[in-house]
């Protein structure tokens, strides 16, 4: 499938993007609360200008 050279290099950018995300995802939940559309709140989140 990946070649054995690459799957360590592979594997740590799938892992940093997974915590990245989950992350995002916590700090929203922390900062807006548990409610009814949070996982389209927290999608829309990555669309704002800075």
């Amino acid at each position: 499938m990946i070649d054995k050279k690459y799957q360590n290099i592979v594997f740590a950018f799938f892992m940093a993007l997974l915590m990245s995300c989950l992350m995002s995802l916590i700090i929203s939940l922390f900062n807006l609360g548990l409610i009814d559309n949070i996982l389209s709140i927290w999608l829309k989140l990555g669309h704002l200008p800075l």
